[in-house]
């Protein structure tokens, strides 16, 4: 499973959403800019959300990535995305989700 079909998978997940992968916080120009692997915005008048995705799809990735922490304030709920087995629920911080 590539980087590309996750995409592929956030998209159909967030059909009648508004899903943006590669989202970059701010102008290209800028250096502080953050780029979340994925963003959706539930469309939703009852309970809106914002949802950060960080997509893995090599375990090395995962236990080296440190840039996730600065995700948490463009998002209501954070999770990584990853192939099957690929990270477990116990590696995970508070703050984060996991979905296969």
């Amino acid at each position: 499973m590539t980087a590309s079909d996750i995409h592929q998978l956030l998209k159909a997940r967030h059909a009648r959403d508004v899903y943006v992968p590669e989202c970059k916080t701010g102008s290209t120009y800028m250096h502080q800019i953050v780029v979340l692997d994925g963003w959706a915005l539930k469309t939703s008048y009852a309970k809106p959300a914002i949802y950060g995705y960080e997509i893995k799809v090599h375990r090395q990735d995962f236990l080296r990535d440190e840039k996730w922490k600065k995700y948490l304030e463009y998002c209501t709920d954070f999770y990584f995305v990853c192939p099957p087995k690929l990270i477990q629920s116990d590696e995970l911080p508070a703050q984060a989700g996991l979905l296969w």
